[in-house]
């Protein structure tokens, strides 16, 4: 059996901010026919295709906290991390520095996986000194879900 403790979804705000606005701007030069060389149809098609892509695998983080696992999906789950429960030494709340960004990143204790703002609990592990830092809107709530569960695998 699987409880899940705690749910939280973020949107990529970031994402539609940037994107979207590019995305609109390309349509109307090529419906207007503006530029110097006329865009061809099928380059079109394929970058509006990337930028679904995009979309569909990016507009948003879940964070998902459960009996034995923690796991984290991008857009529609294609790309996730699960990180057992029972491999974490230690949680704590943290706030990320603004150049470390957002989405999948190398930071220099280890990973970062982020979608909006700066806050995130960072994972210690019983089996090496690389971390996990999860972005979340509430660090001290899903700091505490997880040192439940923690406790409870003990």
């Amino acid at each position: 059996m699987n409880n899940t403790d705690y749910k939280e979804f973020q949107i990529g705000k970031v994402l539609f901010v940037l994107v979207l606005p590019i995305q609109i701007l390309i349509t109307y030069f090529f419906v207007a026919k503006i530029g110097v060389e006329e865009m061809a149809i099928p380059g079109f098609m394929i970058f509006n295709s990337i930028i679904i892509l995009i979309y569909v695998l990016f507009y948003g983080m879940t964070t998902t906290v459960s009996n034995d696992c923690i796991t984290v999906l991008y857009g529609i789950g294609l790309i996730r991390k699960k990180i057992l429960v029972k491999e974490i030494l230690s949680v704590k709340s943290v706030v990320n520095p603004w150049y470390y960004g957002m989405g999948i990143r190398f930071i220099s204790s280890g990973m970062l996986y982020s979608i909006d703002g700066t806050h995130a609990v960072e994972l210690k592990f019983k089996d090496s000194k690389r971390v996990i830092r999860i972005g979340t809107k509430n660090s001290t709530q899903l700091k505490r879900k997880i040192t439940k569960r923690m406790k409870v695998r003990q």
